[in-house]
């Protein structure tokens, strides 16, 4: 169960009385909702009917109530569909959440009235406080805003996550398609490709496909190929391209002749493929803008900002502001806008599954070295109050994320990248092969040739072990393979997986056919590479210059502004100590108590922590997508360059300055 469900549904319990009475009150407003609706429409019908009886069809008076009429007729007809589809029930439904619609909505205005009495408390606890009309203007505007933003958020979850759910999936729409072209080719039993895709497509596609043949097994519908159009028309309302591929594939079941079952289901898989590629590329398109926002906003304005606080005449009370301003406001937003462009990024394949396998007790190890490291650090950092060494509080952030990212994935990180290359270099391997059995070679001899030819490639190394048991062992292919021990029986490899199951079935058939399949899967995956790769060049750009930037050129100009911040702050003290206690000059900004460089170093290496670690977040998952072993890597990379970067450059320009402090 969701986090979502089971906040909501504790909520509702904790208010059953009001819960239940929220749920009748609900279901009376939908009804009444159409029953308002119905009423408008009987009258404009009974008008109409009157004007029938009294004016002729080219009199103004008849084309009024004809005009009226058919307006409330439509808006009885929109009302009654939804009531009938209730699409926030069905977008809960698709959500794979449990919750019903009035929990929901209940939950939202019992957290508004709560978090609306909290904010108005902490607004009075400032006033009387802090003494400060900014604090308390602050203050305010968080309980005009934050309340009401936490309910549209409660509220729109479902659609929220719905959205993303949908945008997930249409990354595994084309290989689902093509995985019931494969069966298809060799076998045309609809039943048989929808449970082949079902197995085979990541979630939660997966699911829906079983739902298919649960419909069929649990009589809800009377055949698989009623409740495959059933589903392609569901899915259609949203995406055209995957309806109209699913109509095929159904049609190809109904040719009466091998030719064109086969020219129907290249048919379905072109479809899907050219309308998976443009809109993978349109999301892709639509996504730069944000991206670019995203940094203009996360990485360089924050810069900027930071530049001129050695300038600007801020003074010690005013610690709390920047705090907020650098620390959470402007963080907390960089996470949030690129949680959700990582949210609208649609996934395309899947990441090896590879972890690293630690025991409990070596998983707290390392954990508690990383603890004891960041401690010590962090110790380094506080024992004076100098500028200089607060530097060290910035390794006592990074070095435990790094070294905990590290543990968990460089172990299995050489295989994880075979792996990938292994899925890159297979298309044309498999295309090779396909090629050279069509022509008459058996498909051990086809693969050998395929193994002189891409020598030193991953596939290699693949093909080399297989060719090695089918010279050493008397199993057959398959067994060698899918076997107890075979030699992709795991996970790690699913598209190659899934290919081979489908290449070996296919050579039961004649040479010439089989070669034509092989060729024809090797075709659809090279497209959903093709896919994949133009999809990242469009993002690519703007993301890995937000990398650069956070990385490289963040740490570096905050160590600059923290150095010029200190000579600053070291000659205003020098002249406001000389200049006579009643002069005009020792009021104002010369004599303002400013922000201590210790502190306002502090500020700014949480800023860079913050900066480097969400950067990195964003940038793994938009490059490399939901995959754990190589997004821990670049975070732990990142974790480790930051700190060294800003460390060298804030003690070479503080040596450098050291004349001016």
């Amino acid at each position: 169960m969701l986090w979502y469900d089971k906040i909501c549904l504790k909520v509702n319990m904790l208010f059953r009385t009001q819960s239940e009475a929220f749920r009748v009150k609900w279901e009376e407003d939908r009804k009444k909702k159409v029953e308002a609706a119905k009423e408008k429409y009987r009258k404009a019908e009974e008008e109409y009917e009157a004007i029938m009886s009294m004016y002729k069809k080219e009199d103004v008076q008849y084309k009024k109530a004809y005009s009226k009429y058919i307006q409330a007729f439509t808006k009885y007809m929109k009302a009654q569909t939804e009531y009938d589809r209730n699409d926030f029930a069905q977008t809960i439904k698709f959500a794979r959440m449990v919750s019903e619609p009035h929990q929901i909505v209940l939950f939202g205005q019992i957290f508004l009235i709560f978090s609306l009495l909290l904010f108005v408390f902490i607004d009075l606890i400032v006033f009387l406080l802090s003494h400060s009309l900014i604090a308390t203007l602050v203050a305010v505007l968080g309980t005009l805003v934050i309340p009401f933003i936490g309910y549209a958020f409660i509220v729109n979850y479902p659609f929220m996550r719905a959205n993303s759910l949908r945008i997930k999936m249409l990354g595994f729409m084309p290989q689902a398609v093509s995985y019931m072209v494969m069966s298809l080719y060799l076998n045309p039993s609809l039943e048989h490709a929808v449970a082949f895709a079902s197995e085979n497509t990541e979630e939660p596609l997966a699911t829906d496909l079983k739902k298919i043949l649960w419909g069929v097994y649990l009589r809800e519908h009377d055949t698989i190929e009623e409740a495959f159009v059933q589903f392609a028309y569901e899915w259609g309302q949203w995406n055209d391209g995957f309806k109209r591929a699913l109509y095929t594939l159904r049609v190809s079941s109904m040719r009466t002749t091998e030719q064109e079952r086969k020219e129907t289901l290249d048919k379905a898989a072109q479809i899907i493929m050219e309308s998976s590629k443009r809109d993978l590329i349109g999301y892709a398109e639509s996504l730069y803008v944000p991206t670019m926002i995203l940094f203009s906003i996360g990485v360089m304005l924050p810069l900027i900002l930071a530049s001129l606080l050695p300038i600007t005449p801020i003074g010690k009370d005013m610690t709390w502001l920047i705090v907020l301003l650098f620390d959470i406001l402007i963080p907390g937003m960089f996470f949030v806008y690129s949680r959700k462009i990582i949210n609208e990024k649609p996934t395309l394949t899947t990441p090896p599954d590879l972890t690293v396998h630690l025991t409990k007790n070596e998983k707290n190890l390392v954990i508690v070295i990383s603890i004891i490291v960041g401690v010590i650090f962090a110790y380094l950092g506080l024992r004076s109050f100098d500028y200089v060494t607060s530097s060290f509080l910035l390794w006592a952030m990074s070095i435990p994320i790094s070294i905990y990212f590290f543990v968990t994935s460089y172990p299995v990180k050489a295989e994880h990248d075979m792996l990938v290359q292994m899925n890159d270099d297979f298309p044309d391997a498999l295309f090779n092969i396909g090629s050279r059995v069509a022509e008459g070679e058996p498909f051990e001899v086809a693969m050998r040739r395929v193994v002189d030819l891409m020598h030193g490639s991953a596939i290699e190394i693949l093909f080399r072990r297989i060719l090695y048991s089918l010279k050493t062992t008397r199993d057959s292919l398959e067994e060698i393979l899918f076997g107890k021990d075979g030699i992709l029986k795991d996970k790690s490899t699913r598209v190659i997986n899934t290919t081979m199951r489908v290449t070996l079935d296919s050579l039961k058939k004649d040479n010439v056919t089989a070669g034509g399949m092989i060729i024809n899967i090797a075709s659809h995956l090279r497209e959903l590479k093709g896919i994949e790769r133009d999809m990242r060049v469009k993002l690519g750009s703007a993301t890995s210059m937000m990398q650069l930037t956070a990385l490289y050129f963040a740490p570096i100009t905050i160590a600059v502004t923290m150095v010029l911040y200190a000579v600053i702050l070291g000659k205003l003290e020098q002249v406001s100590s000389i200049l006579p206690e009643n002069s005009m000059f020792s009021i104002g900004f010369l004599k303002m108590q400013h922000i201590s460089a210790y502190t306002f170093s502090i500020i700014m290496v949480v800023y860079v922590f913050l900066t480097v670690l969400i950067t990195g977040y964003f940038y793994t998952n938009v490059m490399f997508g939901d995959d754990p072993i190589q997004n821990r890597f670049e975070i732990a990379k990142m974790m480790l360059i930051a700190p060294i970067l800003y460390t060298v450059s804030l003690y070479f320009l503080n040596n450098f300055f050291s004349g001016f402090l």
